[in-house]
């Protein structure tokens, strides 16, 4: 039973990664190391951009919520029976003009914030497309150990697995 773990032991893919290729195996880890700083990186990017969409998506409810107060306040204001009278003599009243602004100024904004929150969006695809083509470290690390496995033994490994009286 004994001689079934080591010989068990000895054809370990990782048994023989050590064996005949440590370079090799220090060179993978290095590369899985990589990978998962680069994956995690990835990560905090997109959590990052997904926190400035949520934070665009509130601005442009904001601004759209002044827009239509500003403009309430303009229907109100322009309503009422001095403002017509103004109107009417050709004075201007400031705060209509005043509001005109503010709601041109408003929906600038509210543009700006819409091109922003699609750029960052386009931004956020792009950097889930980079993080789907990273490779999968375990996959990197099952195909390293397939390709040891097939690796060809020496003849002194040969007839050390052979020797049933060795120990």
């Amino acid at each position: 039973m004994e001689r079934i773990e080591q010989i068990k032991q000895e054809i370990n893919p990782r048994s023989i990664s050590k064996k005949i290729d440590p370079q090799g195996r220090t060179e993978l880890a290095g590369n899985i190391f990589n990978i998962r700083s680069e994956k995690k990186l990835a990560k905090n990017e997109i959590r990052e951009h997904e926190a400035k969409i949520g934070e665009y998506d509130q601005l442009i409810g904001d601004t759209w919520e002044t827009k239509v107060s500003k403009e309430q306040e303009l229907k109100e204001r322009q309503e009422k029976g001095l403002i017509k009278l103004k109107n009417l003599l050709g004075f201007k009243d400031k705060r209509i003009t005043a509001l005109r602004v503010a709601i041109e100024l408003n929906s600038t904004a509210r543009r700006k914030l819409f091109y922003d929150s699609h750029e960052t969006s386009d931004k956020l695809e792009f950097l889930r497309h980079n993080l789907s083509e990273i490779p999968n470290p375990k996959d990197l690390l099952a195909a390293y150990y397939d390709k040891i496995s097939t690796e060809p033994i020496n003849l002194e490994q040969k007839k050390g697995l052979l020797d049933p009286g060795r120990r």
